[in-house]
């Protein structure tokens, strides 16, 4: 698809979605919307609108949120067989975790009225979730994942600069 015919599909993106955003009397933009989902990168990759654009854009709201529902999962009940979910765990405290079970208690709430919405058909659910998906996104979600995310990675540092303070073996170092 050369940048014509980009051009061309993503003018008639927003025109559907602003359909569905008068429709659904959304007050976000499709820009704000946009920045969260990554609706746009979606439409180009896919080539097309779809027909029904309505589900299509609520799986891209399931897929932000459950692409970090299995790492917050696993702070919580890390994988025996995974060292990386065991390491991580290791750096939260109990009271840490539980605020951890908490944020996926309310990600699931989001979740689940998707896929209630998906079997019932209501339109004016899928109205509320995307009002809902998008404000929890912005006020809750994103900034607790990005301080989990931040400790989870201060944790990494940290076992970086203890394997490196270790004085084993032979001092032929095979990772640079």
């Amino acid at each position: 698809m050369n940048l014509k015919e980009q051009k061309e599909l993503i003018v008639l993106f927003e025109k559907e979605f602003d359909k569905l955003k008068d429709e659904w009397g959304l007050i976000n933009t499709l820009d704000e919307y946009d920045s969260v989902f990554y609706f746009r990168n979606a439409i180009l990759k896919n080539g097309f609108v779809p027909r029904e654009l309505s589900i299509f854009l609520s799986n891209l709201v399931l897929n932000n949120y459950n692409g970090f529902m299995g790492h917050l999962h696993s702070i919580i009940l890390p994988s025996q067989g995974n060292m990386f979910n065991l390491k991580e765990s290791e750096f939260f405290y109990q009271e840490e975790k539980e605020e951890v079970g908490n944020l996926i208690k309310k990600t699931m709430k989001i979740v689940s009225h998707r896929y209630m919405i998906l079997l019932s058909k209501d339109k004016n659910e899928e109205s509320k979730f995307f009002k809902e998906s998008y404000e929890f996104w912005v006020n809750e979600f994103s900034p607790a994942t990005l301080k989990i995310m931040t400790k989870i990675n201060f944790g990494w540092e940290n076992e970086t600069k203890l394997s490196n303070d270790k004085d084993v073996g032979p001092k032929n170092s095979f990772i640079g």
